[in-house]
């Protein structure tokens, strides 16, 4: 029995970087780092929604954190409290589990079975496509006929 995995991606709006918060994050003194941070976890919460959580490894969350995506912490408590200062990051419960709430809006999934029959269907569409032409030259006589025999009516 085959197992069946599910892939996950983020949705980046055209206008990711052009967004005030992300503006603004980009400005600090690192920003540029801070915003790796913040995509680094998107990536990270994708499995589970958006949610981020709190095993108990390191002696805090920001640690934790910083272990898991190979950052400072010092860079990810900026990166944390700023997302939380801006509604980007909710506390649900003190300690143990975050929430990043524009994740909705930027993941996206689907079944190891769903992309084998996309890409089946986008190969016979493109086999039907060249199979049949895809311009065909119509006449145009008739409406020129048209035109002619209605002139003749208005002479007569």
């Amino acid at each position: 029995m085959a197992i069946n995995k599910r892939y996950y991606w983020i949705k980046l709006k055209e206008e990711f970087f052009t967004d005030k918060r992300i503006k603004r994050l980009r400005r600090i003194s690192g920003g540029d780092t801070y915003t790796i941070i913040y995509l680094k976890l998107l990536l990270l919460s994708l499995k589970d929604g958006g949610k981020l959580y709190y095993d108990g490894v390191e002696s805090d969350f920001i640690k934790e954190l910083a272990l898991t995506i190979d950052e400072t912490d010092d860079d990810v408590m900026v990166t944390v409290n700023y997302l939380i200062n801006q509604g980007l990051l909710e506390v649900v419960t003190e300690n143990d589990e975050y929430y990043l709430t524009e994740i909705p809006n930027l993941i996206g999934s689907e079944t190891a079975w769903a992309e084998k029959k996309r890409r089946y269907r986008q190969n016979k569409q493109r086999t039907l496509s060249l199979m049949s032409p895809t311009h065909v030259r119509q006449e145009i006589e008739i409406e020129k006929d048209i035109e002619i025999d209605k002139e003749r009516e208005g002479e007569i």
